[in-house]
């Protein structure tokens, strides 16, 4: 009886120990922060930029986001959610005739987007967007109004922030701001017609 009481007392000083020896090992180490190298994160991002597309505005022509309307015509095309034409005709004419109407099922944006079209013949659209990347940090909105710009949104980790402007003089604008020394990279922030929505 004394044996099993022996063998009792060992077994419950035992257990304790080899059950915290083992919630010990389990544990989920903590390990201090990893913060990333601003030089380098910026550098390896404006590498990643660094190949500028390029792209030819179509002035003339004009293009709206579609939402349940259907819309045919002569010159109209339809990509994805978009509709576009070339030359403003008989969408641009469909459109206001339906906005004077109130008729208008189509999500009309704030700014009026305009064609562009990539070396490949691809289809894109802007609204006045431009994305820059800057080589060293700046002031997003002192730059802004040193250009006559409206900042839409920024990203000081990376040094980029994307502008806005009239779609009409966005091309001439873009030429500008790709001349100042604190440029890295200037360019139309585009609307790809093939990216849905998620």
């Amino acid at each position: 009886m004394i044996r099993f009481l022996y063998i009792g007392l060992f077994l419950l000083t035992f257990i304790p120990l080899q059950t915290l020896s083992y919630s010990n090992e389990r544990k989920i180490k903590r390990s201090e922060p990893v913060y990333l190298n601003q030089e380098k994160n910026t550098v390896q991002i404006q590498s990643i930029n660094s190949y500028e597309k390029e792209y030819s505005l179509v002035l003339e022509s004009y293009a709206i986001n579609l939402r349940n309307d259907d819309i045919s015509g002569q010159g109209i095309v339809v990509i994805g959610n978009y509709a576009y034409e070339l030359e403003k005709g008989s969408l641009f004419n469909s459109i206001n005739s339906k906005i004077k109407s109130d008729q208008v099922d189509i999500s009309i944006p704030k700014r009026e987007l305009k064609v562009l079209i990539d070396n490949n013949k691809n289809i894109y659209f802007t609204d006045g967007s431009i994305e820059v990347v800057f080589k060293n940090k700046v002031n997003f909105n002192a730059f802004a109004k040193s250009y006559g710009l409206v900042l839409e949104r920024s990203f000081p980790s990376i040094n980029a922030a994307i502008f806005s402007t009239s779609v009409n003089t966005i091309e001439n604008t873009i030429k500008i701001i790709k001349k100042d020394d604190l440029v890295s990279l200037a360019n139309y922030d585009v609307i790809n017609p093939n990216d849905l929505p998620d």
